[in-house]
């Protein structure tokens, strides 16, 4: 059972980091363009234009992921005590 919740736990872990890292990504880049303002303006409306455009198909998905969420934790669980599986690929 502990190495089911562990399983499950690293799972979210690495979800939420994937969702994380583009943010970061963009924060750190645009410190590093702290002397170069028109090319910062230009990459953080880039940014927002990007955000606006895939919002519908985050919002799809985080629906979609909700809808089927009990099903792909099992799987996933099933997956993490079956012997020569391997549960996060």
């Amino acid at each position: 059972m502990a190495d089911k919740r562990a399983n499950l736990v690293d799972w979210l872990r690495d979800a939420h980091a994937m969702e994380q890292q583009p943010e970061q990504m963009l924060s750190a880049q645009k410190s590093r363009l702290e002397n170069y303002p028109k090319l910062r303006t230009r990459i953080e409306k880039q940014t927002h234009k990007a955000c606006e455009q895939i919002l519908p198909q985050e919002i799809a998905m985080a629906e979609w992921l909700k809808e089927h969420l009990p099903e792909l934790t099992q799987a996933f669980l099933d997956r993490s005590e079956t012997p020569g599986l391997e549960a996060k690929r």
